[in-house]
């Protein structure tokens, strides 16, 4: 039986799992997963802020309303999945994943016969200063969910800032505003949001659209701090030296490849940040695949290659 080890329990691993599974039975998969969630659905994450999931664990059920959870995967899937387990070393060699079980706090070691790293992808780091920690958080996990909508329901946010206008800062621009009714700012440094993927005619249909529902929308403008105000809430610095205060700050500042594993075991890492793939998406070492956030693609229109963190993506590539 052949023995295969996914490093990473969302959209791609859960999906390559799955389609290894319904190919043949000959797969013994082992999906290795450092949080205690595995096949959640990030992209719903704004929907829980805005109050519109009630629930949290709602991202991570079947479309008849069953988790998918370590017993759903083993029962119904026959995959095993280790929550709360970091993969920290690999032995291509020896073809060996070494993890750390941090809730008994030991290290165990798995032998594979082929793995694949779905490791996805981390919150970019800001440029700027922040000398705060309480009230500022990036969007891209539960947590961070979880935090500010406790805050909501305690009445202590009145007002926000989203720094950052892509799909998750717009996104979440509509959350905070339609249910909440929080006073948002959407903050980007470049001239249109989501410049990256429009041309600035179709962002100009979304700009006047989000200007139109109240959002205060500051376009070429950059941040120079932010820091605790004496009520201990974020001030922001802007470039011009305006000064924002407000209840609370979302970094949506984009997400890049989590690759330091990959990088550790000396995988080939692209000039944008991702693992170097084939089109069959197998890695720079034999053996190993990668897919999903953590990989670079080619573009057929721009005939480079890029990182794409998309879901569709993702799943796709998993399924390849």
């Amino acid at each position: 039986m052949n023995k295969v080890i996914i490093i990473g329990g969302n959209a791609t691993g859960c999906k390559a799992a799955a389609r290894l599974r319904r190919i043949s039975r000959n797969y013994e998969v082992t999906i290795i997963e450092k949080t205690p969630v595995i096949s959640f659905g990030s992209c719903g994450l704004p929907l829980y802020a805005s109050g519109e999931i009630e629930n949290i664990d709602t991202l991570s059920k079947t479309a008849y309303g069953i988790i998918r959870d370590q017993k759903f995967f083993k029962e119904v899937k026959g995959i095993n999945v280790l929550i709360n387990t970091e993969a920290v070393d690999v032995d291509p060699d020896a073809q060996e994943v070494y993890c750390y079980d941090i809730e008994n706090n030991k290290t165990i070691s798995l032998h594979y016969d082929a793995l694949l790293f779905a490791t996805g992808s981390k919150t970019a780091k800001p440029k700027f200063l922040v000398n705060i920690a309480e009230r500022v958080s990036s969007f891209h996990s539960p947590k961070d969910a979880k935090l500010f909508k406790q805050l909501v329901q305690k009445g202590e946010i009145g007002n926000a800032v989203i720094i950052g206008g892509g799909y998750v800062g717009c996104e979440l621009t509509e959350s905070l505003t339609s249910l909440w009714g929080i006073d948002t700012t959407l903050i980007e440094k470049e001239a249109n949001l989501l410049w990256n993927n429009f041309d600035p005619e179709i962002s100009g249909i979304l700009e006047h659209r989000l200007v139109k529902n109240d959002i205060k929308l500051r376009l070429s403008t950059g941040i120079h701090s932010i820091e605790a105000g004496p009520d201990n809430h974020p001030v922001l610095k802007l470039d011009n030296d305006e000064i924002l205060n407000t209840d609370y700050v979302f970094n949506c500042l984009g997400v890049v490849p989590e690759v330091s594993l990959a990088e550790k075991i000396g995988i080939k890492i692209g000039a944008t940040g991702g693992i170097v793939v084939d089109e069959n998406m197998k890695a720079s070492i034999p053996g190993i695949w990668a897919a999903g956030d953590c990989v670079e693609t080619k573009s057929i229109a721009a005939n480079k290659n890029h990182c794409m963190p998309l879901a569709s993506l993702s799943n796709r590539m998993g399924r390849c």
